[in-house]
């Protein structure tokens, strides 16, 4: 749902809301810390390794994700 109302913009988001990052880096160890907690009972050990390769996918993956093609297309310069 939040993808809807996602709109590009050139600044970088670290100048613009710095606040964000420091509750960005504690929102990911806490995920992070209760996913292992969560996993921990199925997987032991390899929790660490699983968790590690689904954050690197995701980073791999995210840029390839067209949020751009959700954005409503507009025509209205068009002459074709």
């Amino acid at each position: 749902m939040l993808a809807w109302s996602a709109r590009r913009f050139d600044e970088k988001w670290e100048l613009f809301s710095i606040i964000a990052l420091p509750f960005l880096t504690l929102l990911g160890l806490v995920s992070f810390c209760l996913l292992c907690f969560a996993l921990w009972p199925i997987w032991g050990f390899l929790t660490l390794p699983l968790l590690f390769t689904l954050f690197m996918a995701g980073l791999v993956l995210y840029p390839h994700i067209m949020i751009e093609t959700l954005r409503p297309q507009n025509d209205f310069f068009r002459i074709d």
